[in-house]
């Protein structure tokens, strides 16, 4: 027992044989000393002394209460135990909690924790600290990283770096708030909030003299005053005469704001406005705004899409703000994906000559995207698209291979029971378009296929254009992973 406990700082020895021995218990009163456990019920079992079996039953029931501990923090002999660490520094934990009699704004009420730890620790006379805080700011600033330019901040910082200075050695560590739990859990505890161990923790309540202007002197120094023009919610006003009735002083501005209103609401504390297809939108800030397109953008389903269609889907989503198509034009030009994988023109403009489309859905383009290599996920290696003449939209199917069937499947599934029969469908001279069994599907459906020059099959350039543009939004989205 000595030699294993010779290289540790800490050890602690018990004796097992005190619990059983002093008093005797009758087997029929074995149900009598049942106790109650976190991990169960117990009672204590009468051994008779000479049994054989008793060392081994001891054995397993240590085994069963240690577990993990054994070899690492307790040995077991027969009836003693050990108990031994090699560092003083991983005893208990002490939990302290206090409550502020004043007011303070959060960074104050950081400071102030963070001089009460100081003075407990130089109470208790310890070398070397370790401070551990989720405030960026307050760290930072006690690091010498960040400057303290509130005013004030400034006693709170000084009083810090004084108590700092008496503690011979001391590190700092920005945590994450997930990884703060066990502060997190005491400084909510005015709300009810537990422990995430769920261990019970004990309130020891004391006193502590609030830090008088005496210990937070400022110093005698010039101090820079900067004004700051913070940015105004445009949803204020709004908010105000719906919910107050009150208008801002200039008449001009009231009967604007008086005439706007009638399209918004304020319902449940938040604000909508009233869109052209009388769907409720929701009223978005400026941040709010931001993390919005930048989710449609190139978020999980984000397909780097331009400016105007950005502002189209997000208005179909059910949100609003003035300057939509602005800010979803900036945020598209600032995707550095977007930027890579985007299209660079060499030719300089001229007019147009579009293929006319009498109606929406009568022709259709289409063309064949592949051979991808390498293939996806799921061993599709080809692309098929097909594209309106009339509204630009575009239809697309991943394949394994491109045969007829395929195509007349697409055509069938993707177009002619979502959209009509169409009047006329153009494609290249490939062996999938020209064949005998698309041409009875044609005859069948009364589809008048045409097919592009063979000396020049880029002439069908509305599908070129939309396997261009299909092309660089796969790029940019299987940046990471291409498998996919």
């Amino acid at each position: 027992m000595v030699d294993i406990a010779s290289s540790h700082s800490i050890f602690s020895f018990m004796d097992g044989s005190s619990g059983y021995n002093q008093i005797k218990t009758d087997p029929e009163d074995e149900k009598f000393t049942a106790f109650r456990t976190p991990i169960g019920v117990f009672c204590y079992k009468v051994m008779p002394f000479g049994l054989k079996n008793a060392g081994a039953t001891y054995q397993r029931a240590m085994t069963v209460i240690f577990d993990e501990m054994i070899h690492e923090q307790v040995e077991c002999y027969v009836d003693d135990l050990v108990v031994k660490s090699k560092v003083r520094k991983d005893g208990h934990t002490l939990r302290y909690s206090y409550s502020l009699s004043e007011p303070r704004t959060n960074n104050e009420a950081e400071y102030e924790a963070l001089i009460l730890g100081l003075e407990l620790a130089i109470q208790m006379s310890l070398t070397r600290v370790k401070i551990f805080g989720d405030s960026q700011l307050i760290i930072n600033q006690i690091a010498g990283v960040y400057k303290v330019l509130k005013p004030e901040l400034i006693p709170y910082h000084n009083k810090a770096m004084e108590l700092l200075s008496l503690i011979p050695e001391v590190t700092l560590a920005k945590v994450p708030r997930s990884k703060n739990g066990k502060a997190d859990a005491l400084a909510k505890l005015a709300k009810e909030l537990a422990d995430p161990t769920g261990n019970p923790v004990s309130i020891i309540v004391q006193y502590c003299q609030a830090l008088c202007p005496a210990d937070l002197s400022t110093p005698n120094q010039t101090l820079a005053v900067f004004a700051v023009d913070e940015e105004s919610d445009w949803r204020e006003p709004f908010i105000e005469y719906l919910k107050h009735g009150r208008l801002p002083d200039d008449r001009s501005l009231a009967a604007q704001i008086r005439k706007r209103a009638l399209s918004f609401a304020y319902v449940n504390e938040t604000l909508y406005r009233r869109s052209f297809d009388q769907m409720w939108l929701r009223c978005l800030s400026k941040e709010e705004a931001k993390r919005v397109m930048s989710e449609i953008h190139e978020g999980l389903c984000g397909a780097h899409q331009s400016g105007p269609k950005m502002k189209g889907r997000i208005k179909r989503l059910g949100y609003y703000w003035p300057t939509m198509i602005h800010d979803c034009m900036e945020h598209a030009k600032r995707c550095l994906q977007c930027q890579i994988h985007g299209t660079v023109i060499h030719q300089p403009p001229n007019p147009l000559h579009p293929t006319v489309s009498s109606w929406p859905f009568e022709g259709w383009g289409t063309d064949v995207v592949g051979p991808i290599d390498p293939p996806s996920s799921k061993n599709h290696r080809f692309i098929l698209a097909a594209t309106d003449y009339f509204s630009k939209w575009a239809e697309a199917a991943p394949l394994k291979e491109v045969k007829s069937e395929d195509v007349m499947r697409f055509f069938r599934d993707n177009v002619v029971y979502r959209f009509g029969v169409p009047h006329r469908i153009i494609s290249d001279n490939g062996p999938s378009f020209r064949s005998t069994k698309i041409a009875r599907f044609s005859r069948r459906h009364n589809i008048n296929w045409r097919y592009s020059s063979i000396y020049y099959p880029k002439a069908n350039g509305l599908a070129e254009a939309f396997n261009k543009t299909l092309v660089q939004l796969i790029r940019k989205i299987l940046v990471a992973n291409k498998r996919e």
